[in-house]
């Protein structure tokens, strides 16, 4: 009877681990089609700025999907830490740990956003 569980939770857990591995993300390509830095330095007209702001948006976003993915697995681990416990681990940290990284990604992605407002205001 305690063969389904462990299976269970072992999928649970290595679902969790690969979630939390860096993915491809579209905006490591974009990155390359998109120099920031020169962006940032070269901007002077509207158009240079409401791009810029658009960039810091779509990163926002990411950050935000982020969040939203590890304040996900940090509820899974929750809902599975007594059981686990039982075996000798204790996935408290676990929990705690995707929570952590989901309050920095969202305070990232508000960093984004306010990146954003300022450079939607040079456009002005």
């Amino acid at each position: 009877m305690m063969k389904p569980l462990y299976l269970a939770l072992m999928v649970l857990f290595g679902a969790a681990l690969f979630a939390c591995a860096p993915s491809g993300s579209t905006t490591k390509t974009e990155t390359a089609a998109f120099d920031l830095e020169k962006a940032i330095q070269t901007a002077k007209t509207k158009a240079d700025h409401e791009r810029i702001a658009a960039y810091y948006e779509q990163e926002a976003a990411e950050y935000e999907k982020k969040a939203a993915q590890h304040e996900r697995m940090g509820n899974a681990y929750e809902m599975y830490k007594f059981p686990i416990h039982q075996k000798g681990h204790d996935m408290a940290k676990a929990s705690a740990h995707c929570q952590d990284l989901a309050r920095l990604f969202r305070q990232t992605a508000e960093e984004y956003r306010s990146l954003a407002r300022e450079h939607r205001q040079l456009a002005e």
